[in-house]
Parts: structure tokens; C-alpha cells; sequence
């Protein structure tokens, strides 16, 4: 699932989004990202939710956290910083800003919300993050829900 969505900052001014969400079903993120995540710097603020993401990491990686978001990173290129990251198990949601914006950036709040077994396990639930730029606030939200039987 990706978005494309266009926000007022200043008068005048507008920030371009890439809000994108994939199920990666446990198993590695290729080589690049380059085919999904735009590298031509054309958004200012780029969201990326993954689901289902826990696999064994990368070499000289940590934790599969550490790994997929080096890999958003790497994709998107060293013009954009991470202002928040954030994960629920298998749950990860990135959200990077172009440099030339982050100052702009204020009111950073995150939170997970387990929904699995008792609303404890987090097998499935959900990340979110709200933040303010300028004026305007921005927030992005996902989600694992479990599939309903017929």
C-alpha cells in the first residue's frame, strides 16, 4: 500500500508524503529497495510500515529492527534522518524527513498497542507516531489485525 500525499507547512509551502505499508511474511527484505521507496528525494517526509517483519538480520546487523531500517535507509539515500522508529514484535514503522525540513519537525510522540492473545501478545496490534511540522500535524499508524474466519 502506498500514499502520495501533498500537506500545507508555511503559506505556500507544501510537503510531499510517501506513507507505504508491506507484509515482508518473515523473510528478509531483498538486496534493495529501490523498486518500492523513492531515491529521486522528490518527498519530504516518507513513512514506512512494515508488518510480519522478523527474520534473521543482515551481517553486522543487531536484530532485524536495526536491519530493515538501515535498509529504508539505504534505499532513500543520506539526505533524510530518522526522527522516529519504532516496533511491536514483528510490527516496524520508520518515518525519515529530508534534512532540509527536520527542524521543522516538533511534538514527536510514538506508541504500540498489542491486540493479540489477552491484548498482550503483540503478534498483532499496532505502531503509530504523530508529529508536527510547523503547524501541521502529521500521523501514520501500523497495523497487523488478524483475519477474520467465514
Amino acid at each position: 500500500v502506498v500514499s502520495h500525499i501533498h500537506q500545507p507547512v508555511l503559506l505556500g509551502e507544501k510537503l510531499n508524503l510517501f506513507i507505504g505499508s508491506w507484509n515482508v511474511g518473515e523473510r528478509p527484505p531483498p538486496d534493495s529497495l529501490h523498486s518500492w521507496l523513492p531515491s529521486d528525494e522528490s518527498h519530504d517526509i516518507i513513512a514506512v510500515g512494515v508488518q510480519e517483519c522478523e527474520y534473521v538480520p543482515r551481517r553486522g546487523m543487531a536484530n532485524p529492527e536495526m536491519d530493515f531500517f538501515a535498509c529504508v535507509q539505504d534505499a532513500i539515500g543520506p539526505n533524510y534522518i530518522k526522527v522516529a522508529g519504532l516496533s511491536l514484535i514483528a510490527m516496524r514503522l520508520s518515518v525519515f524527513v529530508k534534512r532540509e525540513h527536520y527542524y521543522k519537525i516538533t511534538h514527536i510522540k510514538k506508541g504500540t498497542e498489542a491486540t493479540g492473545i489477552a491484548h498482550v501478545m503483540g503478534n498483532k496490534g499496532a505502531v503509530g507516531k504523530k508529529l508536527r511540522t510547523v503547524q501541521t500535524q502529521h500521523s501514520s499508524c501500523d497495523q497487523l489485525v488478524p483475519t477474520k474466519k467465514q
